[in-house]
């Protein structure tokens, strides 16, 4: 076999699109034997006019006619493994097959076309087809969309107490200060608490003591002395 010699079958599938059959396999043969490339989808214009829902493809060809064929590949793999063949075959094979991913002539032919909508961009995107798709059949590298995120390190015990507190954004200084209460020592009563213990305590004590001096009735010698109590 000469160097860029090949073979290439086309496999028909039964697959139906809404009454187009244009599916096939695609292998090829080159000195290290058949490889499976993956499916491609084959239309020609005369489909539209004629009603003609199966792919008539001449028994052998070396090319299709560009002004009447046109096909895309269904996924990447399909151009990936069209670009690992040895030499040329990838140029000649998407040549050959008039494919709108490589070819812009094929595209402009194909695109308006309603078998070209309802079935060889059934599962594929026209955005694909214009994108990824073109730049991996005439050589280039697949672009992959990644986020990058990112995760601080864990602070430490030590140095989380001394990292400073967020605040607000906006707020004064009176606003952002956090308020704090403080809790009541077991056994010991705050200032405040103190002295109304001791006022509710001599409420108490006028209450008891109101009723004996106000009810109670004597005479001026027997009036009992009143006492005031230290507070």
């Amino acid at each position: 076999m000469a160097e860029d010699l090949f073979d290439a079958l086309l496999v028909h599938d039964t697959w139906d699109d809404d009454g187009y059959r244009t599916m096939f396999t695609l292998r090829i043969l080159t000195r290290e034997g058949w490889t499976e490339v993956g499916t491609v989808k084959i239309g020609h214009v005369a489909m539209d006019s004629e009603d003609v829902a199966n792919v008539l493809l001449p028994e052998r060809f070396s090319r299709l006619d560009s002004s009447r064929w046109f096909s895309v590949g269904q996924d990447e793999s399909y151009y990936y493994a069209l670009s690992e063949m040895p030499g040329a075959v990838r140029e000649e094979v998407l040549t050959a097959l008039r494919d709108i991913a490589y070819d812009e002539d094929s595209f402009r032919l194909a695109r308006n076309q309603n078998v070209t909508r309802t079935s060889l961009l059934r599962f594929v995107k026209m955005s694909t087809v214009r994108g990824q798709l073109q730049r991996i059949a005439r050589g280039g590298a697949r672009r992959v969309n990644f986020d990058i995120a990112y995760e601080p390190p864990l602070l430490t015990a030590q140095a989380a107490r001394r990292a400073p507190v967020p605040r607000p954004h906006g707020l004064d200084a009176a606003a952002r200060r956090p308020r704090t209460t403080r809790a009541p020592v077991e056994g010991r009563h705050t200032r405040s608490s103190a002295r109304a213990h001791r006022a509710l305590r001599h409420r108490r004590r006028i209450r008891l003591m109101r009723p004996a001096m106000g009810i109670r009735h004597c005479h001026e010698t027997d009036q009992p002395q009143r006492t005031v109590e230290q507070g």
